[in-house]
C-alpha cells in the first residue's frame, strides 16, 4: 500500500508513507504492542491512542460510550467460545452427562454479567453472518432442574477440573462457569495456566473440561477439522476426542 516499515520492535512497528507518492496530512502509522489491559483502557482514555479494534476490556467499552470524544463501533464477530469436554473421561463421555451440562449453563448470565452483552448464545461454531449457518436449530434453554434428572444416576463424588488460560476474562468465565456446574451438584475445581502450559495440556489430552474458543471460523469444513476422527488431538483439532462413525 502507500506505506513502508520504518521500525519495527517488541512493543511497537511504525510504518512511514512512500517517498514516491504525493504528499498527506497521514505521514506515519504507529502501531503500539499494550499487553496489559488496564494500561490500554487508560492510553486511549486519555487520548495517547486514535484506534483500538477488538482489544479492550469489555467492562471498559460503557466508558467509552458515555464520552462524546469517542465512537464506538459494534458488529458481530468470528469468534465462538465453548466448554471443551474430553470425551475420553469415564463420565463425560455419557451422553446424559454431558447434556446436563449443557442444560446447567446459563448463557444468558455469562454474556449479561461478564461480556456486557456483547455476545449471542452460540448454536453452532459458524456465526449466524455465515451463509452456511443453520438458523434451524434452537439455542439450549437453562434448565437446572431437568439437569439435575439427567443426573440422578451419576456418581457425584468425582472432582471435575476445569481448565483456563491465565488470561483474566478466561478465569472470570471459567469462574461462572464453575459455580454454575457446582450448583448442578457437579464437584467443578478451577485451574488455570500460563497460556503454552494450558495449550500443550489441550493438545496432549491432559484435561477434562476447558474453555477454548474457535476464531475467524467462516469455512464449514471447520466440522471436520473439530470432530472428524482422523483429526484427533494431537495430530489433528480433535481436541474432545469425539468418534462418531456416521459423521465421519
Amino acid at each position: 500500500g502507500p506505506f513502508i516499515l520504518e521500525t519495527i520492535a517488541d512493543n511497537e512497528i511504525r510504518l512511514k508513507r512512500r517517498p514516491d507518492l504525493p504528499p498527506s496530512s497521514l505521514k506515519t502509522l504507529q502501531f503500539k504492542i499494550i499487553r496489559d489491559d488496564n494500561s490500554r483502557f487508560l492510553k486511549m482514555y486519555k487520548g495517547d491512542l486514535d484506534i483500538v479494534q477488538s482489544d479492550m476490556p469489555l467492562a471498559k467499552i460503557k466508558v467509552f460510550k458515555k464520552s462524546p470524544r469517542f465512537e464506538v463501533h459494534e458488529n458481530a464477530g468470528l469468534s465462538m467460545t465453548y466448554l471443551l469436554l474430553n470425551l475420553r473421561d469415564p463420565l463425560l463421555k455419557q451422553l446424559p452427562v454431558r447434556q446436563a451440562i449443557d442444560l446447567a449453563i446459563d448463557r444468558k448470565e455469562i454474556i449479561e454479567h461478564k461480556l456486557e452483552g456483547l455476545a449471542i448464545p452460540a448454536t453452532s461454531l459458524l456465526t449466524p453472518g455465515n451463509p452456511f449457518f443453520e438458523d434451524k436449530i434452537p439455542p439450549t434453554t437453562y434448565d437446572i432442574d431437568k439437569a439435575k434428572q439427567l443426573l440422578e444416576k451419576v456418581d457425584k463424588n468425582h472432582l471435575f477440573v476445569l481448565k483456563t488460560s491465565n488470561q483474566a476474562s478466561a478465569v472470570e468465565n471459567g469462574k461462572v462457569i464453575a459455580f454454575q456446574l457446582n450448583k448442578l451438584g457437579l464437584q467443578v475445581q478451577l485451574k488455570s495456566f500460563e497460556w503454552g502450559t494450558y495449550y500443550e495440556d489441550i493438545k496432549k489430552g491432559q484435561f477434562e473440561m476447558a474453555t477454548m474458543r474457535w476464531v475467524g471460523t467462516t469455512d464449514p469444513d471447520i466440522y471436520r477439522l473439530a470432530f472428524h476422527s482422523q483429526q484427533l488431538s494431537p495430530a489433528g483439532r480433535n481436541r474432545g476426542f469425539y468418534v462418531n462413525p456416521s459423521l465421519d
